[in-house]
């Protein structure tokens, strides 16, 4: 493993609006004054970006202040041109490239950019890459190098409480088999376009929208789920979500659907219609708190549910017409309209 070490690295600053800044990372051999931002440690080859901190002295006052912070993708060092990469990331040990970017005073936007035809190496294990960094509200993807699939993404963008926007053009996907809690704990997110996203291997889609609370629309429809096989906590805590496409799922190989849709309290209709429940063994709790859900139109899952524990707690408005299942009423005491 290459050594870590600190280097100096100098930061283009351009001012875009007042308290509005650019910073890009370069390399250079002299320390900028007016580097009020960031600290960044990198690899013995310079060019592989291993952790990017929030300074200790930045003010803590009551002052915000709003930076673009690009990463392109190439570099000079001393005179030779190299590729930008990402490090490895290892969630737990705090040492993530931008992880725990958080401070009251500061959001970030965070743009990979091309440069001169090159773009920027994300590492094989993103998990945890942006984890619990509060001050980040918006990612962009686009400028990452799409020839080099990523095999988990799990934990990624967690707890980004501030993050609203996420351009995911040009990640590669295809790879990917571990999506576990993702998005969990973005807060803050109303919307996410995920319509170019490989989905073809993901076997773990635990929690991976758990406590997206301000999420309202989702469109999963384009989610080819074949090779899933945990759908655990999925969408739990959604509390706003009203619209969910789940359409064209294939859920031939999930297992496990437990608090799957634990607290959507705003979601009043979810078409399962298509949803293979021959694998299916733990379902306890999956539509708990739904307290608005008026429509499930999967007779036979709905049967499973009715076996399994705390399932359709304070789901007081289910339909018998639209599910043609009325024992169900019996088991949650409610009478049919």
């Amino acid at each position: 493993m290459s050594k870590i070490q600190k280097i100096v690295v100098l930061l283009c600053l351009g001012t875009l609006a007042p308290r509005a800044t650019t910073v890009t990372f370069c390399y250079g051999e002299n320390a900028v004054v007016n580097n009020k931002y960031f600290d960044f440690t990198v690899g013995t080859n310079s060019s592989e970006i291993a952790k990017i901190s929030i300074k200790e002295d930045f003010p803590n006052n009551d002052v915000m202040q709003t930076v673009t912070l690009v990463i392109p993708g190439e570099i000079e060092i001393n005179g030779r041109k190299h590729q930008t990469k990402i490090k490895n990331c290892n969630l737990g040990d705090g040492s993530n490239s931008f992880e725990g970017l958080r401070h009251k005073n500061l959001r970030i936007r965070v743009k990979f950019v091309s440069k001169n035809g090159k773009y920027v190496i994300l590492p094989k294990y993103c998990e945890g890459m942006f984890y619990n960094s509060g001050s980040i509200t918006e990612v962009d993807f686009s400028g990452v190098d799409n020839t080099l699939p990523i095999v988990t993404t799990s934990c990624m963008l967690a707890y980004c409480d501030e993050l609203k926007d996420i351009n995911f053009k040009n990640f590669n996907a295809s790879g990917v088999k571990e999506v576990y809690r993702m998005f969990d704990g973005c807060k803050n997110l109303e919307k996410l376009n995920l319509s170019n996203f490989n989905t073809r291997n993901i076997t773990n889609m635990f929690g991976m929208f758990a406590n997206c609370e301000n999420l309202s629309i989702l469109d999963l429809s384009g989610f080819d789920t074949r090779n899933v096989d945990s759908m655990i906590c999925m969408f739990c805590e959604c509390k706003k979500l009203t619209k969910l496409n789940l359409r064209n799922w294939d859920t031939r190989s999930v297992s496990a659907t437990q608090e799957m849709f634990r607290d959507c309290r705003s979601l009043v209709t979810v078409d399962l219609h298509h949803f293979n429940i021959d694998l299916l063994c733990n379902v306890n709790d999956m539509f708990t708190n739904c307290c608005s859900l008026q429509y499930i139109n999967n007779k036979e899952l709905v049967k499973r549910q009715l076996k399994a524990p705390n399932t359709f707690s304070d789901v007081p408005h289910l339909s018998s017409n639209t599910i043609n299942c009325t024992s169900l009423y019996k088991a949650i005491g409610t009478a049919p309209h």
